[in-house]
């Protein structure tokens, strides 16, 4: 009876740590990712596709939370893409990094579901955050898509600080070449 009694206990816990092995694995990799600050610095990173985001990388794999910038580095140049994830809500952003700021320009496209009325030729603070400033906004170029007007909208100025971000283990969300139509 006390050997049953011990090989269930074994079954028991080798169970538990089947099914909580996965999981604790994932907590720890997110607990262990790398910040901005106390990480490897953007500028420092070799040439290749990255996701930092405000949140940890979510241990169920939605990005749903904070806000990300997904980019592309080559050599010096830094491109991509700064927004909310799971939404049209972004700014498209290319330039140079000093540690975790990003300096260079900005663009976006107005339509009807993200219009905007008003282009700033001043300085402002674009998310709730206050990661991104933009500055001497411009149309650059106009399009119809039949009833609907587009707009490309260039910052001639940009700065994004990502510094706390979380890297993470590899970028999940849409990539720029795809979202960030750069005029020539």
């Amino acid at each position: 009876m006390l050997r049953s009694l011990q090989v269930l206990k074994m079954l028991a816990l080798g169970i538990f740590f089947a099914l909580a092995a996965p999981r604790l694995n994932d907590f720890l990799m997110a607990v262990s990712q790398e910040r901005g600050e106390g990480g490897q610095a953007i500028a420092a990173l070799s040439n290749g596709d990255y996701q930092y985001c405000s949140k940890p990388d979510p241990i169920d794999g939605r990005d749903e939370d904070g806000v990300c910038f997904i980019l592309k580095k080559t050599d010096k140049t830094i491109a991509g893409y700064y927004g909310y994830p799971n939404s049209d809500n972004y700014i498209c952003i290319r330039g140079t990094a000093d540690a975790n700021q990003i300096q260079g320009e900005g663009l976006a496209l107005s339509w009807p579901g993200a219009y905007w009325a008003k282009i700033p030729n001043v300085e402002f603070t674009w998310d709730a955050e206050g990661h991104l400033k933009l500055s001497k906004g411009e149309i650059i170029r106009s399009a119809n898509e039949g009833t609907e007007r587009l707009d490309w909208v260039r910052f001639h100025k940009a700065m994004l600080n990502i510094r706390n971000f979380y890297r993470y283990r590899s970028p999940r969300m849409t990539s720029p070449s795809q979202l960030c139509d750069w005029p020539k």
